[in-house]
This record gives structure tokens, C-alpha cells and sequence, in this order.
């Protein structure tokens, strides 16, 4: 089988640390943190196999770029096909305008 790497960028560890910050200590729910954490990074080293599962981000038809819902968060990566690469570029709170990002 041939698996993609993935590889988790600079703004996504520094927007997934606030996030898991936030929830264990401003929400003061360290168990629901430490879930969420590991669910989360279930779901993205998953995306070494298959990673076109996933639904392309339509306003950026150019790039194969693609969104992952994760409970409340949604995951923006990109596939590099040619490379076999997975770069995690943001993770989002749903309610958030992550095209502004963008």
C-alpha cells in the first residue's frame, strides 16, 4: 500500500495547543481535553491512507486542498500527490470564517 506521510505544520500545532489550552484550563475540562487531542490526531495520521476522502475546498479548485470535520473542528490540509505528502495546515472551531484565513 503506498502511505502517504503527514506532517503537521507550524500554525496548526501553535491554533491545536490554544485549542487544547482553552479547553483544559479556561473551560477547566482536562478529560474532555485530553480526548479531543487524541481524536484529533487519530483522524489526521488516519489520513495517510486514502487522504482524498475528504471534499476539496471548492473556492481553492487550483490546490488539493481539503477540509476534515472533527466534532466541533474542521482540519485544512493539503495533499502533495506527487510527493505522497499530507501537510495539516489550520484547525478551526466550526462557527469560525476559516476563508479569511485562507
Amino acid at each position: 500500500m503506498n502511505n502517504y506521510s503527514v506532517y503537521l505544520t507550524e500554525s496548526f500545532e501553535e491554533e491545536f495547543r490554544n485549542i487544547i489550552f482553552y479547553i483544559h484550563s479556561i473551560l477547566k475540562e482536562p478529560i474532555i481535553s485530553q480526548k479531543i487531542y487524541i481524536k484529533i490526531l487519530n483522524h489526521l495520521y488516519s489520513l495517510n491512507t486514502f487522504p482524498e476522502r475528504y471534499p476539496r475546498i471548492e473556492n481553492l479548485k487550483n490546490l488539493n486542498i481539503r477540509k476534515l470535520h472533527i466534532d466541533n473542528y474542521i482540519v485544512i490540509y493539503e495533499i502533495a500527490n506527487n510527493s505522497k505528502e499530507i501537510f495539516v495546515l489550520h484547525i478551526f472551531h466550526y462557527n469560525q470564517n476559516y476563508f479569511n484565513i485562507l
